[in-house]
């Protein structure tokens, strides 16, 4: 009999586990909890409908919970469907066995949803104006998802909700003019919070990537923070893509192309408008070429019209009041590639910027003080400053150097038109292509300027004041403050042959303009040199005096051979105007070109031969000219000297035409034409008995390289030649 009962139980036993293991696997199909789940489902929103199918009840047995699952469901509300995948839900066993069955979860998968079709639906269920929004954006795309509910044991809905799914091939437009398409992602959203993973999509034709973006909702803003990347960005994309089109607008690029890594928070208000924004980037600049816009020619003589950055390596950080740009890569301006690193930072109202510039064999030249980069070496520039919103640069630090070389400037503030308005310090040590001396240091003292040091090439500054080209005057420099120049310098270069000692003087600047100026210095054996410049109601009035005219006479080009004379020049300049007189005395010529032409085909081949051979000398020469802009009228040059004497008028347009004529005369027929002259001449040169006058007209007239001379001999001086030699006999 005990053995009957052991075989009953066993086959109970047998059963049992048969059955559990059937409906674990298998289960069974019930309508039993169809009204449990659809009830569980109204309560999430009451104008929810469900049309269910049967319910499969799978026994979970090591939970001691079964399980509910349901295939082919559709989720309705006011006529609007959602095809389901499927709904699962789970029940406590002992719940059940006591007949206290409660839902307490709901698992819901979406068939493949048209995104366009799940919007209005959601609209439904809560009509709000960034869902309005996203439906007029909404152009095409799918959806599935997994929703996991739970219900307190009230049978009520609880906020600790999951939902997981995937988005495919959406498609966006914003304002007709921005497309976001080929957008797909993963995302998992649960109370407040939401997580976006293995992001891609193309906005405006242009690839991104990102790897992750979290929101979560914080009282009532939602803090967005995220990676994404960016791959092959080039300019014929952006152009096409209508992206950043303020920013290329009129900039002249003509190429680039680069990558991004970036990361970023975003603080979004209720209405979904940006309170905070934060965004960093490591950008692969692999090019970037736009036009040059900058007037650097005078220190990079090999600068291109186009600058082209390459291979930079660029960390951005930015927020809403703040940018940060720093980066280092090849920088080709000139012929070789140049290596360039920099530090930018915007805040509300600045640019500060640190800006070094590394040359090795590129050149580099500062003209005014004639130096020149020794090519193969390395010259260091460093820039350091603010720019602000009122268009005014302040260099907090300027700083030059090759091996021994070196300059350095601090504190220059600049206006809107780059002229000085504030300068602190300013230092020059260095030898130039002359292999001279540079040592000078300035020094601000409130409204004034100190300028000292033992040595100061002013070849190309010389050389400067004598243009007649006025845009190149010291008073470009300033801005409309007053303020007094002081010099002391003990040794002053105006060439490689000649300096002179004790430069002092003082320059007045008012209105930017030089007011008043006075510099005196002296070469050796107290030979001095000395410039004016003094402003009033009659104009400006500057002059210059030189005991040796040759340092300053043997800067034109066309006059070789100058030897020894002093000059003295005087000028008065009103309204664009200037009126100027250059006097020369007791000097002599080896070699002019185009009066040594003139000599030839007049036939005078012997004054032609000693102006080549010892050379000619005279005792004055004075010409009197005007100029206004590009224009040179001369209005008389008159030399005069034992062999020869010259009167000449005409015109110079500058670059363009030279127009000359005058007189030329041997010294003997001068004599015999004052000689002729009744009483006078018997009084000046004695009675002789002359050959008649004679005297060669010529005229010089064509581009600066191109000039013709023309020669014809006269018998009669004019009477102005004959006036102007009485004159000079006479004042002599």
């Amino acid at each position: 009999m005990i053995r009957g009962i052991n075989r009953f139980l066993i086959s109970i036993f047998l059963i049992i586990v048969l059955g559990v293991i059937y409906l674990s696997i298998f289960g069974i199909n019930t309508n039993k909890f169809n009204n449990k789940i659809i009830n569980q489902v109204v309560k999430i929103d009451p104008r929810f409908d469900l049309d269910l199918k049967k319910v499969k009840i799978l026994l979970q047995p090591f939970e001691l919970s079964i399980n509910l699952k349901t295939l082919g469901s559709t989720l309705i509300l006011e006529n609007k469907r959602i095809d389901l995948e499927s709904i699962t839900s789970n029940i406590s066993i002992l719940k059940f066995l006591k007949n206290e069955a409660r839902i307490k979860n709901l698992s819901i998968s979406t068939k493949l949803v048209d995104i366009k079709n799940l919007i209005p639906f959601l609209r439904l269920i809560n009509d709000s104006t960034n869902l309005y929004i996203l439906e007029k954006f909404t152009k095409d795309g799918y959806l599935i998802s997994d929703i996991n509910i739970n219900f307190d044991e009230n049978g009520n809905f609880k906020d600790d909700y999951e939902i997981k799914g995937i988005v495919k091939d959406g498609k966006f437009s914003f304002f007709k003019n921005y497309n976001l398409h080929r957008l797909n992602f993963k995302f998992n959203i649960f109370h407040n919070n939401y997580q976006f993973k293995e992001i891609d999509f193309s906005f405006q034709n242009i690839k991104f990537r990102a790897n992750s973006i979290v929101a979560r909702k914080k009282n009532n803003d939602f803090l967005v923070n995220g990676e994404f990347e960016n791959f092959d960005i080039g300019l014929s994309k952006i152009k096409k893509s209508n992206l950043l089109s303020d920013f290329f607008k009129n900039r002249n690029i003509s190429s680039l192309n680069l990558d991004s890594k970036n990361k970023f928070y975003l603080k979004l208000n209720s209405k979904l408008r940006i309170k905070d924004f934060n965004l960093t980037s490591e950008i692969d600049l692999r090019e970037f070429e736009f036009d040059n816009k900058f007037i650097f020619q005078d220190f990079f003589p090999d600068i291109k019209n186009k600058f082209s950055l390459k291979n930079h390596k660029i960390k951005l950080s930015f927020d809403k009041d703040y940018l940060n740009i720093k980066g280092k890569g090849n920088l080709l301006m000139q012929k070789e590639i140049d290596t360039v690193t920099y530090d930018i930072k915007k805040d509300k109202k600045n640019y500060h910027f640190k800006i070094f510039l590394d040359l090795l064999n590129n050149p580099f030249l500062i003209n005014l003080i004639k130096y020149e980069k020794i090519k193969g070496s390395n010259a260091k520039i460093y820039l350091e400053g603010i720019y602000n919103d009122k268009e005014k640069i302040q260099f907090k630090s300027i700083s030059l150097k090759e091996n021994e070389n070196e300059i350095l400037i601090k504190n220059l503030l600049l206006n809107k038109k780059n002229k000085l308005s504030k300068l602190d310090y300013f230092k020059i040590n260095l030898k130039n292509k002359d292999n001279l001396d540079n040592y000078i240091e300035l020094k601000r003292k409130k409204k004034n300027y100190n300028i000292t040091g033992r040595s100061l090439d002013i070849t190309e500054i010389v050389k400067n004041l004598l243009s007649t080209k006025n845009e190149n005057n010291l008073s470009n420099l300033f801005d409309k403050k007053s303020s007094q120049i002081n010099l002391n310098i003990s040794k002053v270069f105006l060439d490689k042959e000649f300096y002179t000692k004790n430069l002092k003087g003082k320059i007045n600047i008012k209105d930017s303009e030089i007011f008043k100026m006075s510099l005196n210095s002296f070469f050796d054996e107290n030979k001095k040199i000395t410039m004016t410049i003094q402003t009033s109601l009659d104009g400006k009035i500057t002059t210059f005096y030189s005991d040796y005219a040759k340092p300053i006479v043997k800067k034109y080009d066309f006059i070789k051979g100058f030897e020894e004379g002093s000059l003295d020049f005087y000028s008065i300049k009103k309204d664009g105007t200037s009126s100027s007189q250059l006097k020369i005395y007791d000097f002599k010529l080896k070699k002019i070109s185009v009066l040594t032409k003139i000599l030839t085909l007049a036939s005078l081949q012997g004054i032609a031969d000693i102006l080549s051979g010892e050379g000619i000398r005279f005792n004055e020469f004075e010409m009197k000219f005007k100029n206004k802009k590009n224009l040179m009228t001369i209005n008389e040059i008159y030399a005069i000297g034992p062999a020869i004497s010259v009167l000449m008028e005409g015109y110079i347009q500058k670059n363009e035409l030279i127009s000359l004529r005058g007189t030329l005369v041997p010294a003997t027929t001068i004599n015999k034409v004052i000689g002729s002259i009744p009483i006078l001449g018997d009084i000046l040169v004695g009675k002789k008995i002359g050959e008649g006058v004679f005297g060669v007209s010529f005229k010089i007239k064509g581009p600066p390289k191109k000039l013709e001379t023309s020669v014809n001999p006269i018998k009669t001086l004019t009477p102005r030649f004959i006036t102007r030699t009485l004159e000079n006999i006479k004042k002599n």
